[in-house]
């Protein structure tokens, strides 16, 4: 059996010797470069960011009303307000970037994103 399989297969065409191949470290002089990300990948974290942070401050303004005081209270919810319609656009507009980006990184955090915001909007209508 062992004289069926010929030497060449275990053995490298130049200066013989190991069946392991040792692949030579990287430079690392050369700094690398990351990968920049795509506007769409930025706008669909962003699209489930906002939401996120605006439920943190719908939560910090209902269950601690002593934090902000009552001059400030309509500014912080505007300001939520804003990050919810912020979060709405981004989702929508990262939906746009798939046919030219893919879907990795893209879909899933947009339509999350446009669902969060979406269902804040309506708690905000319904409660309003």
């Amino acid at each position: 059996m062992a004289l069926s399989v010929p030497l060449s297969r275990f053995t490298s065409r130049v200066g013989g010797g190991s069946a392991f191949f040792v692949r030579p470290l990287p430079n690392m002089n050369t700094p690398t470069t990351p990968k920049p990300t795509s506007f769409s990948r930025r706008a669909a974290k962003l699209g489930w960011v906002c939401p996120v942070i605006s439920l943190i401050i719908f939560a910090l303004f209902v269950f601690d009303r002593q934090i902000v005081p009552r001059k400030i209270t309509p500014f912080i919810v505007q300001f939520a307000l804003l990050l919810i319609a912020v979060g709405l656009i981004s989702g929508i507009v990262a939906l746009f970037g798939v046919s030219k980006h893919g879907k990795k990184g893209i879909l899933v955090p947009a339509i999350v994103g446009i669902i969060i915001s979406g269902l804040l909007i309506l708690f905000c209508v319904a409660v309003a």
